[in-house]
């Protein structure tokens, strides 16, 4: 009977040593260092204090090497301003009196003449005949002078162009009809302003003008023909 208590009492502290070595064992295997037994999900970058540029500190969605030089963030050139456009008001054209030459449509050569804009908003043309019309500023950039016949027995012209930033020079379409014909764009047209000092040579003879052209041309002839309908 006491043989077999003692081996009871041994068997009892072999048990308790036995579930104190598993417990350890467990919570080694559960709480490994962080450095050998925690693997990080591709993507995430875990950078370190002490690390060097070319250091690798993680990989990236693809399983590439990333190093602390690759993380540096990219310095995003400046961007410069767009230039605004000057605007004009109506005084600055009040008054004014300008040569124009028109190349119309099939022609050769310019018809050179001129056209003053009073201070009432109409205008007169050095056309035969003292013909008359109008002129108006929109928006500050688009000057629009239209000549218009007796009766209109030869229909309406209409000149508009997109201001300069010199406003000594304008340049811009013509569009039009006649009794007989819709209508459309029947030339150009380009104008200096007369009676004051121009200290810049016109836009047209400036390099580089002409890689722009296309698209004033187009804008004027829009505006042309938003004023035709009104």
């Amino acid at each position: 009977f006491l043989q077999l208590r003692k081996r009871m009492a041994m068997g009892r502290c072999c048990g308790s040593f036995l579930a104190v070595l598993a417990v350890v064992a467990e919570g080694f295997f559960l709480c490994p260092p962080l450095e050998q037994g925690v693997r990080r999900p591709r993507g995430v970058v875990v950078a370190r204090a002490t690390e060097t540029e070319d250091e690798v500190v993680g990989v990236d969605m693809w399983g590439e090497a990333v190093t602390a030089r690759d993380m540096t963030p990219a310095v995003l050139p400046e961007v410069p301003a767009a230039e605004v456009p000057k605007t004009y008001v109506n005084s600055d054209f009040a008054g004014s009196e300008w040569k124009i030459g028109i190349l119309w449509r099939n022609a050769k050569k310019f018809d050179v003449t001129w056209f003053r804009c009073l201070d009432d908003g109409t205008a007169v043309w050095g056309f035969p005949f003292d013909p008359k019309g109008k002129w108006k500023l929109d928006e500050g950039a688009y000057l629009t002078v239209t000549r218009e016949f007796f009766l209109g027995w030869h229909g309406k012209r209409i000149y508009t162009a997109k201001t300069f930033d010199d406003p000594n020079y304008l340049e811009g379409v013509v569009r039009g009809w006649r009794p007989w014909t819709p209508a459309n764009v029947m030339g150009r047209w380009q104008a200096i302003r007369l009676g004051v000092d121009r200290p810049n040579p016109p836009p047209w003879l400036q390099e580089g003008y002409f890689d722009e052209d296309d698209d004033d041309d187009e804008q004027s002839g829009d505006q042309a023909e938003k004023t035709e309908k009104q």
